[in-house]
């Protein structure tokens, strides 16, 4: 709940909005219907600055962030099929956020279309989103709230 707070506080007065499961993201080709579209996915948070993405089925398109809360049965999905995913759809920003080692494993879009090898943070480490630079996140506030 910390991080969507602090992410909606954030983004207030901005043109993004942060949405919590469960909501749809659809994932396709451009050329590709509702009714081709076999990549559904439902992050745990996701941030999205292009309203014309958002319809009455959930969101259609690469969100510019996506936040996924691991647990041991989902690490290996998070940090491979979806990864992937979000990689080859275009989602700039994609962060693990891992309870259990309480890490949180960023990755950004670098200018070929790849996820950059990713950083792990924790403690007081401040992680700044690569699309919000001004934007500070401390592993320790989201893990002892």
């Amino acid at each position: 709940m910390f991080l969507s707070i602090h992410i909606g506080n954030y983004l207030k007065g901005k043109s993004c909005s942060v949405f919590s499961a469960p909501i749809d993201v659809r994932l396709a080709e451009n050329t590709f219907t509702d009714e081709e579209t076999i990549n559904v996915v439902q992050p745990d948070l996701l941030v999205i600055c292009e309203t014309s993405k958002i319809d009455d089925r959930g969101i259609k398109g690469a969100p510019d962030w996506i936040i996924e809360i691991t647990s041991p049965s989902t690490l290996k999905h998070d940090f491979g099929t979806k990864l992937l995913l979000y990689q080859k759809y275009g989602v700039r920003e994609y962060w693990i956020v891992d309870p259990s080692t309480k890490n949180i494993h960023t990755f950004g879009l670098d200018n070929y279309g790849k996820y950059n090898p990713g950083n792990s943070y924790k403690g007081e480490d401040i992680i700044s989103p690569g699309i919000f630079p001004d934007l500070k996140i401390i592993p320790n506030e989201i893990f002892t709230t």
